[in-house]
């Protein structure tokens, strides 16, 4: 009896992780392109960087600080569809998507190193509110206007959930940056975490 209760679990056990995979599967908002420029000053390659996110893929660009050496962008929002594992995501169709990229520029020798990140996410709030708790029953005397969300702006409750880094569009854009700034002595790599 114990030794038949024994394969039963080991045969549950491998089905579950046949079924399930032995990865997490969840992406993460860790690594980035980098892009090495050996005869490039950074300040001149954000320059360069916000001029090509602007006319080439116009993004709006929110911070360029020359000091920290750093870039963001403004997120840009599309609807598209995205390869997403709920059900519910399939049946929906296209989703609100925004990007942001972020660049960095490190002072490496006499060149410079040009990091790059692209973030996708997803607009989420409808999903939030469904599953939200119902508080119109709840007769708790310290529930505030703030814990319902009164005191905040339709923008302020909006949730935007990661789903993953654009690495094309991260290698378009370094590309771009490349073939303006220099020649063949750029190479372009792909640093992610594995």
């Amino acid at each position: 009896m114990r030794i038949m209760t024994l394969r039963m679990s080991i045969k549950i056990g491998l089905a579950l992780v046949w079924v399930g995979g032995c990865s997490s599967g969840v992406p993460s908002r860790l690594g980035h392109m980098r892009l090495e420029l050996p005869h490039h000053q950074g300040i001149d390659a954000l320059k360069i960087a916000e001029q090509v996110l602007r006319d080439e893929y116009q993004f709006v660009v929110a911070t360029l600080d020359h000091r920290r050496s750093l870039l963001t962008t403004r997120p840009k929002e599309s609807f598209e569809r995205l390869a997403r594992t709920r059900t519910g995501d399939w049946l929906r169709g296209r989703d609100r998507v925004r990007r942001t990229v972020e660049l960095r520029a490190v002072p490496v020798g006499t060149g410079t190193e040009l990091y790059c990140r692209a973030i996708v996410e997803v607009f989420d709030t409808e999903r939030l509110r469904l599953f939200a708790p119902d508080r119109r029953i709840d007769d708790n005397p310290s529930y505030t206007p703030i814990d319902r969300g009164g005191a905040s702006t339709e923008d302020q409750k909006a949730v935007w959930v990661f789903v993953r880094r654009d690495q094309p569009l991260e290698r378009r854009l370094l590309s771009s940056i490349k073939q303006i700034l220099s020649s063949s002595e750029s190479t372009l790599k792909d640093h992610s975490p594995d």
